[in-house]
């Protein structure tokens, strides 16, 4: 079970009751009763000025994109429709993200990007230097931009798949694809930098490693063993 209050907000919280308990504690003491309803007062009156800030910062939506598990329904396979009719044309491998709101809110309009890519190539990582932020489709949603997050619900951002109809290329689940920006790619080792950014909540990122050797067919687990995926916090590419 997540904390429900940060290490940022419990540290400072203890420290500030500690020292005041030590205040009254030495006013008592003393019988220092006027100098205890000097500290009372201000009391009062700090938490009368303070009191909506804190509880609204305690109660704040907090995304968290969660470590990647290669397993259903992060990583599964579903059958592709021909559009415009019933009939299947291929079989789909999806690489799903999950993510989940560890605040008490509402995070509202919560917008998945990839911010940035990387390919291992000349053995090193090289970080693509011309790409723009762009929108990765909620699985569930593909269609929408923005996304209203509940607390404690799981929710998956769809990165990319292969499908049987296209072996030998990996597409990312973008909106809008025709933008001038490459969306497929052929067999490698790329890393994904993903974002998730929201309103009254801090952004977060992660990094997800995307080994893939080549082909597909309807074998799930050849499949799974020659499309390795892992996520990371840090780039794996130098910082600029």
């Amino acid at each position: 079970m997540r904390p429900s209050w940060p290490l940022s907000v419990l540290i400072p919280s203890f420290l500030l009751i500690t020292l005041a308990a030590a205040i009254i504690f030495t006013l008592i003491l003393q019988s220092n009763w006027v100098g205890l309803s000097a500290i009372s007062t201000l009391g009062v009156v700090l938490w009368a000025i303070y009191h909506q800030w804190f509880t609204t910062y305690l109660n704040r939506p907090r995304i968290e994109i969660m470590p990647y598990k290669q397993s259903p329904p992060f990583f599964r396979s579903a059958a592709e429709i021909i559009q415009g009719t019933d009939r299947v044309g291929g079989i789909g491998y999806y690489i799903n993200i999950h993510v989940e709101n560890a605040g008490r809110t509402i995070a509202r309009n919560c917008q998945p990007l990839v911010t940035a890519i990387g390919r291992f190539e000349k053995n090193a990582w090289q970080k693509e230097r011309n790409w723009f932020a762009w929108n990765l489709r909620w699985t569930f949603q593909p269609d929408a931009e923005k996304v209203d997050v509940a607390p404690n619900r799981p929710y998956a951002i769809s990165l990319g798949k292969i499908s049987t109809r296209d072996p030998d290329t990996f597409f990312l689940s973008v909106l809008s694809p025709n933008t001038g920006q490459k969306f497929f790619f052929q067999p490698g080792r790329y890393c994904f930098e993903v974002s998730v950014i929201a309103d009254e909540t801090d952004p977060v990122t992660k990094y997800f490693h995307v080994y893939w050797d080549g082909g597909c067919n309807e074998d799930f687990e050849e499949v799974k063993e020659k499309t390795r995926v892992f996520s990371e916090n840090h780039p794996p590419w130098t910082p600029d």
